[in-house]
């Protein structure tokens, strides 16, 4: 049976926000008067909303001003994406318009909330429509690497899981999708990819563009 569903995460997948949230998150706590490394920035790769506030206190401590400090980060991060633009990851546009072309069915499924998702696509001038369900990690109590987000969004679109590709670009996703029982698909962003993710994706790409082949191939 060919595989027509498609699920896109979005952050450091269609998006390079993940670089951005990096550079944003760093200059924010400058301001706040807290030193942030790398590796901390790293590991919050892939939480939803509620999972990164926990994880903002555990490491800076029950005093750290998580509302202000939230609040300050989506504001520096939208000035600069006003001003300097939303950029896309490659072979975005391709894939999508590959997709639609064929009769895929597509959804979005992201940590992210809903409406910062859909100030996204607008930004990239991507329409929501293209997209049968848009499903944010807001409404879930466990974030990835749980699979409540996955297997919501199979069951939304009425398909097994088995039957559908993820499209992923970090641990805690491709995590999520294989114990979803997904099809984990990797391509890799900043997240550093260790040997278990690698065994429990399907396939992993250098990027976007290189699916269009793989799904000819499929087909």
């Amino acid at each position: 049976m060919k595989i027509k569903t498609i699920i896109f995460d979005m952050d450091g997948l269609m998006f390079d926000t993940e670089t951005l949230w990096q550079r944003v998150c760093k200059q924010t706590l400058h301001e706040f008067g807290y030193k942030i490394d790398s590796d901390f920035t790293l590991s919050t790769i892939g939480l939803n909303q509620e999972d990164m506030k926990k994880h903002f206190v555990q490491q800076y401590g029950p005093k750290f001003p998580i509302e202000k400090f939230k609040n300050a980060y989506f504001k520096n991060m939208d000035d600069v994406i006003i001003k300097e633009g939303l950029t896309l990851k490659p072979g975005l546009m391709e894939l999508l318009e590959y997709l639609v072309a064929n009769n895929y069915t597509l959804a979005i499924a992201s940590s992210t909330d809903l409406n910062r998702i859909k100030w996204y696509l607008k930004c990239a001038d991507i329409k929501e429509s293209i997209f049968n369900i848009i499903v944010s990690g807001e409404n879930f109590d466990k974030g990835k690497p749980n699979p409540d987000i996955f297997l919501k969004t199979c069951e939304l679109l009425k398909v097994k899981p088995n039957n559908t590709y993820v499209l992923e670009d970090s641990k805690k996703g491709i995590e999520a999708a294989y114990r979803a029982g997904c099809i984990p698909i990797l391509i890799p962003d900043i997240d550093i990819i260790d040997k278990h993710t690698r065994e429990i994706a399907s396939y992993e790409f250098a990027s976007l563009i290189e699916i269009i082949d793989f799904l000819k191939i499929k087909e």
